[in-house]
């Protein structure tokens, strides 16, 4: 969240207000950092009264663009990260369990790369190594998107209007920012111990 954070103050209200550079900035927030983006994007589109529609479309076209950055890259990049032992046994942990889950299909590792925490990255480098062409990556990523965005995009909005309804009815921005702190938190907790379990 801290990159996101950093990034998102560096663009003044008014500006962030503007639909069209709204949808720009989903685009490269989600291109980089993903599900927290989704989240934090609704809740301001909310605030500035941006049809959430912005926030899906552009989230569903950044996510889509980092995805293939990724796989594309990935085939350069794999080969040198391999080399520290570390990442490596990471990777390969990551990747174990995720194919003991979904047996190898591409497409249920895609999906399920899409809600587990930190592996987004890792699965596409996954499937890059795996020679699969960059075609059929974006014919299963597409699909796979469509669920993420429709998950990531309830939950932002449905945090967006609770957000909005602390802000009006209590009267106190500093406990509805608590609250939502607090929210990010157990999303990110939930993640880890969902990854936890496939570890075991």
């Amino acid at each position: 969240m801290g990159w996101l954070e950093a990034f998102l103050a560096g663009i003044s209200s008014s500006a962030l207000a503007n639909p069209l550079l709204f949808f720009v900035v989903t685009i490269i927030a989600t291109a980089l950092w993903g599900d927290a983006s989704m989240i934090t994007l609704s809740i301001l589109a909310i605030q500035f009264k941006i049809g959430i529609w912005t926030v899906l479309v552009g989230g569903y076209i950044g996510a889509m663009l980092g995805d293939i950055a990724w796989f594309i890259f990935g085939k350069k990049i794999l080969p040198k990260l391999g080399r520290n032992k570390r990442f490596r046994k990471y990777y390969s942990r990551i990747i174990h369990h995720i194919n003991e889950v979904a047996h190898s299909n591409a497409f249920v590792t895609l999906c399920l790369a899409k809600f587990l925490y930190g592996t987004r990255v890792i699965t596409v480098f996954y499937l890059a190594e795996r020679k699969m062409k960059l075609s059929q990556f974006i014919k299963y990523n597409a699909v796979a998107l469509i669920l993420w965005v429709a998950v990531m995009g309830t939950i932002g909005y449905l945090v967006a209007k609770g957000f909005t309804f602390l802000v009006y009815t209590v009267k106190n921005v500093q406990l509805a920012l608590t609250l939502l702190i607090i929210f990010f938190v157990l999303f990110a907790m939930l993640q880890k111990k969902i990854n936890k379990m496939l570890e075991r």
